[in-house]
């Protein structure tokens, strides 16, 4: 069974985490990218995390996980743009968990 009440506190503090990322700049040859580390004050399952990359209209282009030690994610983009990307805490599913910026 899970645990609720550890699950809204892991979501809680996912919404506070300090999320890094940084787009890659490159040239006709290269891939865009948009990557960055998932990091919590406490110990959280990383591999129970994921992400997921939404163009403004809201269609998703992709969608990955946080690699299990340490909380790494990295999307490549193809097409140039403004994007959204959402973070969801696998273990509920509760899209008012997501992360916007």
């Amino acid at each position: 069974s899970i645990n609720m009440a550890g699950c809204k506190a892991t979501f809680c503090l996912l919404i506070f985490a300090i999320i890094s990322r940084f787009p890659l700049f490159s040239s006709a040859d290269e891939v865009l990218g948009c990557g960055g580390y998932v990091r919590s004050d406490v110990e959280i399952n990383y591999s129970n995390v994921g992400i997921k990359l939404y163009t403004k209209q809201g269609n998703l282009k992709y969608e990955t996980e946080c690699a299990p030690n340490n909380g790494y994610y990295f999307m490549p983009l193809y097409d140039k743009g403004h994007y959204i990307l959402k973070f969801l805490h696998y273990l509920t599913g509760l899209p008012s968990t997501w992360l916007e910026f």
